[in-house]
């Protein structure tokens, strides 16, 4: 879902395709956090600044799109138990 959203550019500027694995690795554990699609994006968001700085990463705003993709996801990740 992040590669294909890439929120901060690096797919299209011909990063590997696995270029988001290690945000990936940081955002999952942190899903259990989330009550809401707002939860998911201010924690994508804060990884994404975490792993390239509030410059990089941008606003907020920007991670809205893939962080109600992931939300989806995650529901019906937790809806198969």
């Amino acid at each position: 879902l992040l590669r294909d959203a890439d929120p901060i550019g690096l797919i299209a500027m011909g990063a590997p395709d696995d270029e988001y694995e290690p945000e990936v690795s940081t955002i999952l554990p942190r899903l259990r956090e989330a009550n809401a699609i707002v939860d998911v994006q201010r924690i994508v968001h804060e990884e994404f600044v975490r792993w390239f700085s509030a410059d990089i990463a941008g606003p907020i705003k920007g991670y809205a799109d893939v962080s109600e993709r992931i939300w989806r996801q995650w529901l019906d990740f937790r809806a198969r138990g």
